[in-house]
């Protein structure tokens, strides 16, 4: 029997070069396959504050998420195929739930439209926090102002202005009737007489200047 005391000594695999180029177009599809396989395309996030922090939980340091149900995260993934090409896309994430256990995130993707599982345990996945409004991607991006309240109309949710009242209505007697007519139709004689009487003034300035250009 051979004895168990005694460590085996770790069992290193060389890759040939055509393992190796294997590896990097596997690597590169995956990139592809995420929508962002520039590297040079990668944002930068690191204005972002960090998602995970390591904190003492029962005696050891374990992963602890700082992000809630409901909030928008950026998540950094990267490959361990490749080191020269590891990094495979950074996207926004809306967090549906967290599995503090295994670590476990479901997530809705912003940019694809469709659900997600990442995990904050792993050591390829970088989370980071962001603000629930603007791009988390630029560094003085301003939160979108909250929409302004505006008041509301009269009527609409408010005690309206209290309408004028109109006067009661009050019968009149047949003399008041008729002398209200007859002081209307005087006061319309009055407007005509002067009116005429301005028409007569003008047509009688106007016959003098004509005789007086004649007679010149």
């Amino acid at each position: 029997m051979p004895d168990s005391s005694i460590d085996d000594p770790p069992i290193t695999i060389e890759l040939t070069e055509e393992e190796k180029a294997t590896q990097e177009l596997v690597t590169r599809w995956m990139s592809s396959y995420s929508g962002r396989s520039n590297v040079d395309k990668q944002p930068d996030v690191s204005h972002l504050k960090d998602g995970v922090v390591l904190a003492e939980v029962s005696g050891s340091l374990a992963a602890v998420p700082l992000f809630n149900i409901g909030d928008r995260i950026v998540v950094e993934r990267h490959a361990s195929l490749n080191p020269k090409h590891d990094w495979l896309d950074t996207e926004v994430y809306i967090v549906r739930s967290i599995d503090d256990d295994t670590g476990i995130v479901r997530c809705w993707d912003v940019r694809r439209l469709q659900q997600s599982v990442l995990c904050f345990k792993s050591e390829h996945q970088r989370f980071k926090l962001c603000p629930k409004r603007g791009n988390p991607f630029r560094e003085n991006e301003q939160p979108e102002p909250p929409p302004e309240e505006h008041s509301a109309p009269a009527g609409v949710g408010a005690k309206s202005k209290p309408k004028k009242q109109r006067k009661p209505y009050v019968r009149r007697s047949p003399e008041e009737v008729r002398a209200s007519k007859v002081e209307r139709l005087e006061k319309l004689r009055l407007k005509a007489e002067k009116q005429l009487k301005r028409k007569a003034e003008i047509a009688l300035s106007g016959f003098k200047r004509n005789t007086d250009r004649k007679g010149k």
